[in-house]
C-alpha cells in the first residue's frame, strides 16, 4: 500500500513537471507493476487537459491521452491474466 502511494505522487509530480512523454513511461510502468493501476485513467484525463490538442486544430483528437490510457488499462489486465503475472 505504501509502495503504491509513493508511486501515484511520483506520477502525479511526472505529469505536472516531466515531459508528457515521461509521464506516459511511467504510467505504462505502474501499470505493470501494480495489481489494478486505476490511476492511469485519471493520468490519462489530467495530460490531455495539460497537453491535448483543441478539437478546432487542424481536426486534432482532443482525448488522445485518455483513450490510449483505457486501452492501456485493459490490455494490461488481459495480458496479466494471459500470462498469469499475479497467480
Amino acid at each position: 500500500m505504501k509502495k503504491r502511494v509513493t508511486a501515484d505522487i511520483i506520477f502525479f509530480f511526472f505529469i505536472l513537471f516531466a515531459p508528457w512523454w515521461a509521464s506516459v513511461i511511467f504510467g505504462l510502468v505502474c501499470l505493470f507493476i501494480f495489481e489494478r493501476y486505476y490511476e492511469i485513467l485519471v493520468a490519462g484525463l489530467a495530460l490531455d487537459v495539460l497537453y491535448g490538442v483543441g478539437a478546432s486544430k487542424n481536426g486534432g483528437f482532443p482525448v488522445i491521452f485518455t483513450v490510449s490510457a483505457s486501452f492501456a488499462f485493459v490490455a494490461s489486465l488481459y495480458l496479466k491474466e494471459r500470462i498469469k503475472f499475479y497467480k
